[in-house]
């Protein structure tokens, strides 16, 4: 990862954030999103999954567009996996999504497998260009332990990065 993050997002760019799971720090300890950025005046769309509710282990869906992502709190950073073309927006969004209605039969799925599903499936339609998605995560995940502590303490706005496993 690169030594002097930005604090901007590209636009027309796919991002993997990282948030905080607990309001300390604790290593691995992370929260993964999937995030279609188009631009400044519409802002992207959030494209993860959670549990649907306090007493349940089911889990559901949580998307939608959302502005100012970098200045949210618990979010640990934003790293770019891949440039999007304009206009590529629907059919990207569809293929992130199309195995949603079965995320609760997937043995162990979690928000970490769903992101390293999805990347894998916009690999297969070459619109990331990644070698190995697990290194990439692996990548992520170590970035984001080492920038847990800023984001417990609330320091604003948050790293960008690129990823050094993907082309663009």
């Amino acid at each position: 990862m690169p030594t002097n993050p930005s604090f901007d997002l590209a636009p027309f760019s796919l991002y993997i954030l990282t948030y905080l799971e607990r309001p300390t720090y604790a290593p691995d300890a992370l929260h993964w999103v999937i995030y279609i950025y188009l631009e400044p005046a519409h802002g992207g769309m959030k494209l993860q999954i959670g549990q649907a509710g306090p007493r349940t282990t089911m889990l559901s869906t949580h998307h939608g567009p959302i502005k100012d992502v970098t200045r949210q709190i618990g979010l640990i950073g934003a790293v770019r996996v891949a440039r999007l073309a304009p206009g590529s927006y629907v059919g990207l969004n569809r293929i992130c999504q199309q195995n949603d209605d079965y995320i609760n039969a997937v043995p162990g799925m979690n928000p970490r497998l769903y992101v390293a599903q999805t990347l894998e499936r916009l690999k297969s339609y070459g619109l990331i260009k990644c070698d190995d998605v697990e290194a990439l995560l692996d990548e992520i995940r170590v970035w984001s332990n080492a920038n847990q502590q800023s984001a417990v303490c609330a320091v604003f706005p948050r790293p960008v990065v690129d990823s050094v496993h993907c082309r663009f």
